[in-house]
């Protein structure tokens, strides 16, 4: 709630909102918000841009779908498991001058940007390569694959490093009163992001990925550099003492993060959720190949997927604020999981097919704009992002374990992707359930008015 000043000399009122040892008058909130959502901006036009050009990349090279899973979701789930958390647990406790989150989203920057400018050259990187090896060469195209494997991963590892530390800066140096809102507008930027590239871009990646990556790295080092200079974060208190032999210190993260039932059922239901959206990210560019749909139409069909997201994103960030997330994801959870049932009993060409995707695209979008501010509402603030690695060891485990098992299952089957609206159903269905649990627990605990993080 904002706190109410008397002005001495003509006796209006000025409005201060306070979080931590930071208080901001509605000009410097203003500006604190324009400065988040340039850092996102960039941020989201590399998440919205990258994974759909490694998928038509790892294509190009004949990577057959268990190997995508394999490696643009298992093992970069893998490598968070481990990171994650380590890299939340030290920035919990990180004290310097630049606060203890903006170390951690400036320094995998330029890492982040040289492996995009890597992919860009894959090609090139592998074709050396092959020569290089000469008779030892598995061939050219497996050449490149292993150089766009090892650079996905490269990137991959810089990416966990600032995604864990993003939303706790947000956490840190925005009123909670706003979080909601704030999370909204950051949702409609990385919508804005979307579209631009799926509407102008997507068609181009085959023909012209060189520059993409590059200048997508280009925005993304002067978005999230620019961004870092210009927030500052506020003083904490000295961070609680722990031990110094390392299997005391993971025992007792694995006591407080996962020795409460509550917390627990809140990790379960998003990581049911999390599993939920992934066969249609992860498989549907290759579905709509299948039926005959090109990559000009499934870009234009997910622009305008983002576009009803985009309208529908600011009022849902002020439903978010007045009602509380957790009572808005479970319709949202509930809907997605009719819709997939729709496009199993449905969908029988790319007009059908654009139709689920739209419906598909509408109800991650729901899930993602409500959920963004469900953490912070939820998790004890001054340990939150060790609560939040912990929530993303299950979620990584469940995308871990789901995207290579649905990659053989297609394979196996002879790519029948058909199948994923029925797997997709069932488990948004599960997770749906999993989060009435916790809704009636956290009434338990006080509810939207009253309620206090159990530690």
């Amino acid at each position: 709630m904002p706190v109410l000043l008397q002005n001495k000399d003509d006796s209006s009122t000025v409005h201060r909102w306070s979080v931590g040892s930071l208080t901001y008058g509605k000009a410097a909130l203003a500006l604190l918000f324009c400065w988040l959502l340039w850092g996102d901006f960039a941020w989201s036009l590399k998440e919205r841009a990258i994974f759909p050009s490694m998928q038509i990349m790892f294509r190009k090279v004949d990577a057959s779908d268990f190997l995508t899973g394999l490696l643009l979701g298992t093992v970069p789930a893998a490598i968070s498991l481990f990171l994650a958390p380590w890299i939340g647990s030290r920035s919990d406790r990180c004290r310097s001058k630049w606060g203890r989150r903006i170390p951690y989203l400036i320094l995998p920057t330029p890492f982040i940007v040289l492996a995009m400018v890597g992919i860009a050259y894959a090609p090139e990187i592998g074709s050396a390569l092959n020569h290089w090896l000469g008779a030892m060469s598995p061939g050219k195209s497996a050449s490149t694959l292993c150089t766009l494997g090892a650079l996905w991963l490269f990137f991959e590892v810089g990416t966990i490093v600032a995604n864990t530390v993003f939303t706790g800066l947000v956490n840190d140096v925005v009123p909670h009163c706003f979080l909601g809102r704030f999370f909204s507008l950051f949702r409609a930027l990385s919508l804005l992001a979307g579209i631009a590239f799926n509407f102008w871009i997507m068609g181009q990646v085959e023909s012209h990925y060189r520059w993409i990556f590059i200048g997508i790295g280009l925005i993304y080092a002067v978005g999230m550099g620019t961004m870092c200079l210009n927030v500052r974060e506020g003083n904490y208190p000295p961070p609680e003492p722990t031990s110094n032999n390392a299997i005391s210190s993971i025992g007792e993260y694995l006591s407080r993060c996962f020795g409460n039932s509550y917390y627990l059922l809140f990790f379960a239901g998003s990581m049911l959720a999390a599993m939920a959206l992934t066969p249609s990210y992860l498989f549907n560019i290759y579905y709509a190949k299948d039926l005959g749909m090109g990559m000009d139409s499934y870009g234009k069909c997910v622009a305008a997927t983002y576009t009803i997201s985009l309208i529908i994103a600011y009022p849902l960030g002020i439903c978010v604020d007045r009602y509380h997330p957790l009572l808005l994801i479970i319709p949202a959870l509930a809907l997605n999981a009719l819709v997939n049932l729709c496009g199993a009993l449905f969908v029988t060409d790319a007009s059908t097919l654009a139709l689920a995707f739209v419906g598909q695209g509408v109800c991650a979008g729901l899930y993602w704009t409500i959920g963004a501010s469900l953490a912070p509402m939820l998790l004890p603030k001054e340990r939150f992002l060790e609560y939040a690695s912990a929530m993303g060891l299950l979620v990584g485990l469940g995308t871990m374990l789901t995207h290579p098992l649905l990659g053989y299952f297609l394979d196996a089957t002879g790519h029948q992707y058909r199948f994923l609206f029925w797997i997709a159903g069932g488990i948004a269905a599960l997770s749906t359930i999993a989060f009435i649990c916790l809704y009636r627990r956290f009434q338990q605990l006080g509810g939207r008015t009253g309620y206090c993080p159990p530690t």
